[in-house]
């Protein structure tokens, strides 16, 4: 069994149950689930293919989760990098493992734009806006830009 079909069927079997606790925030499994399929989606749309690698630059969080299972659900493969990365090494891993997309937390939009400069196998960049809670759903808080280095945002929902 694959590790996004685990959280599918936990989502059908025990929907309400709370399966990701943060802080005061609680998720079920199928707030989780909902979530990571509305980003698997957004990322077969819009930006990668089967086995194509996704990195992760976030703090611990709920969207991190979230988004280590939609990356999976969208067939792709994850990294999932220290937040506390430097640029040089950002940059050096997004082309060494030729990552077509990356997510992270509009916080670490310094280091993820000087690192981008020179990363040409990026097309895509999803713009997490570091909540303050997670009772907004992750959908309101994502933006993406449409083409590396320009930024074209809208909301993804």
């Amino acid at each position: 069994m694959l590790v996004n079909n685990f959280l599918e069927n936990s989502a059908r079997e025990f929907p309400d149950k709370v399966a990701l606790i943060c802080g005061d925030d609680r998720l079920t499994y199928q707030e989780i689930d909902k979530k990571a399929d509305k980003l698997s989606c957004f990322l077969k749309d819009q930006c990668i293919e089967r086995s194509d690698r996704v990195a992760i630059l976030m703090d611990t969080s709920p969207e991190a989760v979230i988004s280590l299972f939609g990356i999976l659900k969208a067939d792709g493969i994850f990294l999932m990098l220290s937040p506390t990365m430097k640029s040089n090494k950002l940059e050096y891993i997004l082309n060494d493992c030729q990552v077509k997309a990356l997510i992270t937390h509009s916080n670490k939009s310094r280091v993820v734009l000087e690192a981008l400069t020179s990363a040409p196998y990026v097309k895509r960049v999803i713009w997490v806006k570091k909540p303050v809670s997670i009772s907004s759903t992750l959908s309101e808080s994502i933006e993406h830009q449409v083409q590396t280095p320009a930024v074209e945002a809208e909301s993804f929902e």
